[in-house]
């Protein structure tokens, strides 16, 4: 009996143990990231890109990422390119890993084209 308790207890846990591991890739694109006057002229600068690595471990109830964090970096990527305002068509990745009720943001990444915007009346 004692031989089939311990069996059992060992599935289970053999069970837990692989079955509650996961890591998932998430992401959004945004074409349309902002409204600048109808007479500016937007200036793409190139291709940027910054990443958050190991942003945070939390247990039961996942951190959000909030309005200051997603500023800062948009800041970093930013600064990449000298004279950029506003970042266009970009894309946000995070990947995250869950075991059991551990959750664990192994990074955030922002990657898209920078830009200069200039508002004034066209000349012809």
């Amino acid at each position: 009996m004692k031989r089939l308790y311990f069996m059992i207890i060992v599935l289970i846990l053999s069970h837990l143990m692989t079955g509650c591991w996961s890591t998932s890739k998430s992401g959004d694109f945004v074409p349309k990231s902002h409204f600048t006057d109808p007479d500016s002229i937007v200036k793409p600068l190139g291709m940027v890109k910054a990443e958050w690595k190991d942003w945070g471990t939390w247990f039961v109830f996942q951190k959000d990422f909030n309005f200051n964090e997603a500023m800062s970096l948009f800041d970093q990527a930013l600064a990449q390119k000298p004279g950029a305002d506003l970042l266009i068509n970009y894309r946000i990745d995070t990947t995250d890993s869950m075991y059991f009720f551990v959750y664990t943001t192994k990074s955030v990444v922002i990657q898209g084209t920078a830009a200069d915007v200039q508002t004034g009346k066209l000349s012809h």
